[in-house]
């Protein structure tokens, strides 16, 4: 099996949305209907889901995966680690389409993910891609 580095999967991601005009949302919701079928295996509908989302694209696959899990039958809660209005550009739609389907966000604080996650029968990470920048904090 051979692995991308970040580099190559920005790279890929650029010359399928500028060379190949496949918008970024389409990507998106690909990515997150990949998810969701993965997902769909591990847990039973009804099953309880909390999905970690960030304000990137990540976040935005987090958004489809917790959209698509909700309407399979799951109970799904997304936790935001920013403010809503910090969700730019794709991800803004993807957060969108997850509220029109009757989702909301929780603020991503330590007390309700130590509350939480404990509870759930799987946690999706949709905070770090390849954009990550930084010390991890």
């Amino acid at each position: 099996m051979r692995v991308a580095t970040a580099a190559q999967m920005r790279e890929m991601d650029r010359v399928t949305i500028y060379e190949r005009a496949v918008p970024g949302i389409t990507l998106m919701e690909r990515a997150g209907h990949g998810a969701y079928q993965v997902a769909c295996g591990l847990v039973r509908p009804g099953g309880r889901i909390s999905v970690l989302c960030g304000r990137g694209n990540n976040g935005g696959d987090g958004f489809v995966i917790a959209r698509l899990l909700n309407a399979g039958g799951c109970r799904v809660e997304v936790f935001l680690a920013c403010e809503p209005s910090e969700v730019r550009g794709d991800a803004a739609q993807a957060l969108e389409a997850m509220e029109a389907a009757g989702l909301r966000t929780t603020a991503a604080s330590l007390e309700a993910l130590g509350e939480r996650l404990p509870q759930c029968d799987l946690v999706v990470d949709a905070l770090l891609g390849t954009g990550t920048a930084g010390e991890i904090r």
